[in-house]
């Protein structure tokens, strides 16, 4: 049997494909970078916004102020690169590490018809190590204050701030991850803030919160999607400043807070205010406190939606949902299941317009068909048998081969030599391994969260109920044989 995910998260230690976290200085060679394209910067005309051409910066670590950059061979430094750039160029970091030791402002905006980019090779990262060690509080991290920028691919690590901070408008962060930071990973105080495939890993302050993602302000149309916040000191995704709805799709929370203390108040999953967001196809899994969580500070008057979702073996709650107007919130097609070892272990705490969905409840598990005014203190629920399908939710959280890196090959290959010899398939349950999401700059694990959602709707198209009444009935619905 292979390892399950409810068993990797004390070892898991995220790498990314083309050594993608792995520190050089070491400039990548240019030889065969390019070997189709003309050593000058391709450019293309404008007019119908600028009196100029836009054009392709390239960078390098070990880039010379005085190149302009257009030639790859000839590549500038970044912080010249930024400053002599016009709306709509392209800055091209080569693969290396950039170590900086201050903030870096990024103020020179775009236009919504043309955007700056900042596109960087595997293996980009930008280290701000010396701004944690000394006397400047919040010193380091990426500030994009500019608008309609795009950021591709960019690793930042060891700021004293936030990794990325986003206040300018219209900003897309594509593939990119902030680690080790001292605030946390992401912040936004922005609109139109477009999020994907973004991570926040191991962001931890001793004594304060550090976030995976924090979103603030009166910004709207803000997108996060496909976006993974793991092990960070405090909660994975907080959107309880914000007073715009913010929008999350397939995006995954594990094991916040548990390295969190006593600052480290809400160490959930993902927490919000009633504003209006809306979370569809989103996994909290393992967090120290809560997977979804509405603070009491914001259980009043107001609105969410939780459409798809699913809150697996976190530590308290797996759903603490308050509010004090239910018309205005919508829960459809939600799945907690927590067979978490702990006597800190609640029930599930749901109040609102509530459809098709599976809660705990008193170590049980409770269906509700359809109420518009559903409310967990109501001790009026349908038990719901799972018998047979409690393991299914834990196979359901496999990882896939293609996604493991084992750490002693060895082993590994001691082990396909006995089981070559044998006839049989290998067993590699006793091997630890590392978690690969990215695979040739693929975020390949949403492979396995696509799987996670279709077995949620297998499981809701299985349950058998008796009685049409549903609410308050005193039925006990049976799954299915499991086939």
């Amino acid at each position: 049997m292979s390892k399950k995910l409810i068993l990797l998260i004390p070892i898991v230690l995220l790498t990314f494909g083309c050594d993608k976290t792995k520190k050089t200085t070491k400039k990548t060679s240019t030889q065969d970078r390019r070997t189709t394209a003309t050593k000058r910067s391709t450019t293309k005309k404008n007019v119908s916004t600028h009196d100029y051409e836009v054009k392709t910066l390239y960078v390098s670590v070990d880039g010379i102020d005085s190149n302009d950059g257009l030639d790859i061979e000839k590549p500038t430094t970044l912080l010249k690169a930024l400053d002599t750039m016009n709306t709509g160029d392209t800055i091209k970091l080569l693969a290396g590490t950039y170590t900086l030791n201050n903030i870096l402002n990024v103020t020179r905006s775009g236009s919504e018809v043309q955007r700056n980019i900042l596109s960087c090779e595997n293996g980009v990262i930008i280290d701000f190590s010396s701004t944690k060690d000394d006397d400047t509080a919040n010193n380091g991290g990426l500030f994009i204050s500019g608008s309609y920028w795009e950021i591709d691919n960019l690793n930042i690590i060891n700021s004293d701030n936030y990794g990325f901070n986003v206040t300018g408008r219209g900003v897309k962060l594509n593939d990119c991850t902030s680690k080790e930071n001292n605030s946390g990973g992401f912040y936004f105080n922005s609109s139109l803030a477009t999020v994907t495939n973004c991570l926040a890993e191991n962001n931890y302050l001793a004594g304060y919160s550090a976030y995976g993602f924090y979103i603030s302000g009166t910004g709207d149309n803000n997108t996060f999607d496909s976006c993974i916040s793991i092990n960070n000191q405090d909660s994975g995704f907080v959107v309880v400043d914000a007073t715009k709805p913010v929008t999350f799709n397939k995006c995954l929370a594990i094991s916040n807070g548990l390295n969190g203390d006593s600052a480290s108040a809400q160490r959930s999953g993902f927490v919000f205010n009633n504003k209006g967001h809306t979370f569809t196809n989103c996994i909290a899994y393992n967090n120290a406190l809560n997977g979804f969580l509405v603070p009491l500070a914001y259980a009043t008057k107001g609105s969410y939606s939780l459409i798809n979702c699913e809150s697996i073996n976190n530590h308290v709650r797996n759903f603490y949902l308050r509010t004090n107007n239910t018309d205005t919130v919508v829960i459809t097609n939600i799945l907690s299941f927590n067979n978490y070892d702990s006597t800190n272990v609640l029930n599930d705490y749901i109040i609102g317009n509530v459809t098709n969905s599976i809660m705990y409840y008193s170590k049980a598990y409770y269906y509700e068909k359809s109420n518009p005014n559903y409310s967990s203190l109501d001790i009026s629920k349908i038990p719901l048998d799972l018998s047979g399908y409690e393991n299914s939710f834990i196979i359901n959280m496999e990882i896939p081969e293609e996604m493991k890196e084992y750490i002693d090959l060895e082993e590994k290959a001691r082990i396909d030599e006995e089981a070559e010899a044998a006839g049989v398939e290998p067993d590699y349950s006793s091997l630890e391994y590392n978690i690969i999401y990215y695979k040739d700059g693929e975020l390949n694990i949403y492979d396995y969260l696509d799987r996670a959602i279709a077995f949620q709707d297998e499981l809701f198209t299985k349950l058998t109920i008796t009685n049409p009444t549903y609410f308050g009935a005193d039925v006990n619905p049976k799954m299915e044989e499991n086939e």
